[in-house]
């Protein structure tokens, strides 16, 4: 079994972070309902896979097709995202 280096001890810290303020502001009421167009949606879907497609092309690994296939597709049938309430 590999040991963790210290990278993936940062990311998984920084991914916890962010994902604990986002619960905090959900509940302070903090973000508002947004619904994108198709088009921002398939730039989103792209840009979200697109970083593990090249991945899985440098790291010869097709698993990550899927996964990214898989993550584009989550990302543009999703129709209700959160942004941040802008202050007046």
């Amino acid at each position: 079994m590999e040991e963790i280096s210290i990278y993936q001890v940062t990311i998984i810290l920084v991914i916890v972070t962010a994902l604990f303020v986002q619960q905090v502001l959900l509940k302070a009421n903090k973000f508002k309902k947004v619904r994108y167009t198709r088009n921002q949606r398939l730039g989103f879907a792209i840009a979200s896979a697109s970083p593990i497609l090249a991945f899985s092309y440098i790291s010869n690994n097709p698993v990550l097709i899927s996964f990214a296939v898989a993550m584009g597709s989550l990302v543009y049938f999703k129709e209700n995202w959160y942004a941040l309430k802008k202050k007046n």
